[in-house]
């Protein structure tokens, strides 16, 4: 199986070094711009996947749910997810709400969190010219009696 030969990105073969490579990765973990929230999901778990692969007796990873699931929290894009971080963090702060036990709890949270658009519309407002002379004959079509002095 190729995922178990090519745990990590490193051309190294010492396990120190392929643990610390795997674990740096799993900790500065992001969101990318143009990347949708399952491809995220999926690249987190298995950037996790690949960090538990080089635990050992003497080095176990384990790290648990509530923990990577702040981790996926942290790294949600800030672009689309900064007014839910905002709040969520206000939220766990006052205790209004109990911080996500997992990892797909976060996930299931951004995915129904209705993002506020930013940008504004352009191309709606219109311009009317009148030209008086064009708006007088155009009265006096439908009007014909309208605009001459009344009798007295």
């Amino acid at each position: 199986m190729i995922v178990k030969t090519h745990k990590v990105d490193s051309a190294s073969h010492v396990t120190e070094v392929l643990e610390l490579t795997a674990r740096k990765a799993y900790q500065d973990i992001r969101m990318g711009a143009f990347e949708t929230l399952a491809m995220y999901s999926e690249r987190f778990h298995e950037m996790y996947r690949a960090y538990k692969a080089t635990a050992s007796a003497t080095n176990p990873v384990d790290i648990k749910d509530e923990v990577q699931a702040m981790d996926f929290f942290h790294g949600l894009d800030n672009q689309l997810y900064a007014a839910l971080k905002t709040s969520m963090m206000n939220r766990w702060a006052t205790t209004a709400v109990k911080a996500p036990k997992t990892p797909n709890k976060v996930y299931h949270l951004a995915g129904n969190w209705i993002k506020q658009l930013t940008r504004t519309e352009s191309g709606y407002a219109a311009t009317f010219i009148i030209i008086e002379e064009d708006a007088r004959k155009t009265n006096k079509k439908r009007n014909p009696g309208k605009g001459k002095p009344k009798p007295q």
